[in-house]
Formats: C-alpha cells, structure tokens, sequence
C-alpha cells in the first residue's frame, strides 16, 4: 500500500519584525510601472543587525517577501528560520 506524503509550508507569522543575526542573500524586488508586474533586481546581501519585515510569501516555497530599509527583497526562508528572534524581543542595553 502506497502512502501520500503531504508537502506542508512552514508557519511564518506575517506582519512581525526580525532581526537579522547574521548577513543574508536577498535578491531586491524592482517595482513594476503602470502595466508591468514587479522584477526581481539586484541580488545583494542584508547586514548582520537589519531589521526586516515580513510582508508575505515569496516567488517560491523556499522565499519569503520582506521589507528592509523601505526597499523590498526576497530572501531564503532558510536564512531566516535561523533567525526566529521579533525584534521587539531584542534588548538594547
């Protein structure tokens, strides 16, 4: 007898802040025009210490969209689930 294995996407809370804890791949997401959809850009990295924002699901099930100094990137989900940590739980001395 053959079993279904179930493909399950992880939970990620939208709408929460992070902070990164070390640098991350991202690739930038170019805004489209009047009739054009948006692009993906540049791939560059986010530095150790960014706050992102989640802001939804990515291209892909291994990306996630965020926002990070009010430019929006796709970044690996995997990057970010080492992450795990709201910034609101960071404490500043």
């Amino acid at each position: 007898m053959e079993t279904e294995t179930a493909f399950v996407l992880p939970v990620i809370p939208f709408e929460k802040t992070y902070v990164l804890a070390h640098s991350v791949a991202a690739i930038q997401i170019v805004p489209g025009g009047y009739e054009t959809a948006p692009q993906l850009g540049l791939l560059t990295r986010l530095p150790e210490g960014a706050e992102v924002d989640l802001r939804g699901p990515g291209f892909d099930d291994r990306t996630v969209r965020v926002r990070c100094g009010g430019q929006a990137y796709y970044i690996f989900l995997d990057d970010l689930e080492a992450q795990r940590k709201p910034a609101a739980s960071v404490i500043t001395a």
